[in-house]
């Protein structure tokens, strides 16, 4: 399901501000969560850049969290 997998990664910097808008999460427990994620990018990005068939996953995920 590389879409899905792609989709979570991409909006999880607006799923952790939208928590931070409602009190929900500190903004060091944002940024650490961010931080953990970012780890994940330069993976990701293989991954979905030699997806076969669909370029906009790996540019989708290179272009994470912009």
């Amino acid at each position: 399901r590389p879409y899905a997998a792609a989709a979570l990664f991409t909006l999880m910097p607006t799923w952790l501000h939208f928590l931070q808008a409602r009190d929900l999460l500190t903004a060091n427990d944002a940024n650490a969560a961010l931080d953990d994620l970012a780890e994940l990018k330069p993976d990701l990005h293989n991954y979905f850049a030699n997806l076969a068939g669909d370029d906009g996953l790996g540019t989708a995920v290179a272009n994470w969290p912009n």
